[in-house]
């Protein structure tokens, strides 16, 4: 009698420990599910937001490549003597606005192919998933 006692109580404990086990998973679930959605949420706004940042990026970059163009063009004529002869001192200033807009163009020329490259990993999706990545092999390297 006593061990059926026993033997009943273990078995009642042990339901109960598995029956609060069970709605553990159930509640830690639910939230693995929340997460999930909310992370799909973000990842959407994040793609949204990162197409918008780079077409920004692409017409400040086309916006500033015309004036740019035009001062470096009209420096150039200037040294060249197209308007006319210029005394020295006037040389050395256009020859520096010329060499400072050769740099600017081509800072603006990097940033256009900086865009130009996220925007093809952008395209291909390489840049975010909504599945975790292995980081295994790239913590080992």
């Amino acid at each position: 009698m006593v061990v059926n006692l026993i033997f009943i109580s273990a078995i009642l404990f042990f339901s109960i420990l598995f029956v609060l086990g069970v709605h553990k998973d159930i509640r830690d679930r639910k939230r693995v599910e929340m997460l999930i959605k909310n992370t799909k949420v973000s990842n959407e706004r994040l793609r949204t937001m990162e197409g918008q940042k780079m077409e920004f990026a692409s017409i400040a970059v086309h916006q500033l490549r015309a004036p740019l163009a035009v001062i470096k063009g009209y420096a150039s004529m200037i040294l060249e003597g197209t308007f006319g002869a210029i005394s020295d001192p006037a040389r050395d200033a256009v020859e520096k606005l010329y060499k400072s807009s050769e740099k600017v163009v081509a800072s603006v020329e990097d940033l256009l192919a900086l865009s130009s490259s996220d925007r093809a990993d952008f395209d291909q999706g390489a840049w975010m998933t909504d599945e975790p990545q292995n980081t295994a092999n790239r913590e080992g390297s």
